[in-house]
């Protein structure tokens, strides 16, 4: 990824996303409340630009990465429900329209 937008990506598409998925409870999408771009610093060691990173001010979402108790210790049922809240989100996905503003 192109790291002098990286974060305007990121923004924007955890706004798109929050968007899509709006009627999903509880949120699964965090708030963000406040960013900074990368911008380009000169080093005072060379004469070389640098880019420095952005950040992200988001919302703190609790849980747990789904790959090691999805691999061993969930259940098929315990599975299967989570497969299905996952097409849920996906469906979301694909059916929200973008915004005109939106090219490319």
């Amino acid at each position: 990824m192109h790291q002098a937008t990286r974060i305007q990506n990121e923004v924007a598409i955890m706004k798109l996303a929050s968007a899509a998925l709006r009627d999903i409870h509880p949120p699964v999408v965090p708030r963000v409340f406040a960013w900074g771009a990368a911008t380009p610093t000169t080093t005072t060691t060379a004469a070389n630009i640098n880019t420095s990173a952005g950040w992200i001010l988001q919302e703190f979402m609790p849980g747990v990465a789904l790959a090691e108790p999805f691999a061993t210790a969930m259940s098929f049922t315990e599975k299967r429900r989570i497969l299905s809240q996952m097409a849920i989100l996906l469906k979301g996905l694909q059916d929200y329209p973008l915004p005109e503003s939106v090219h490319g």
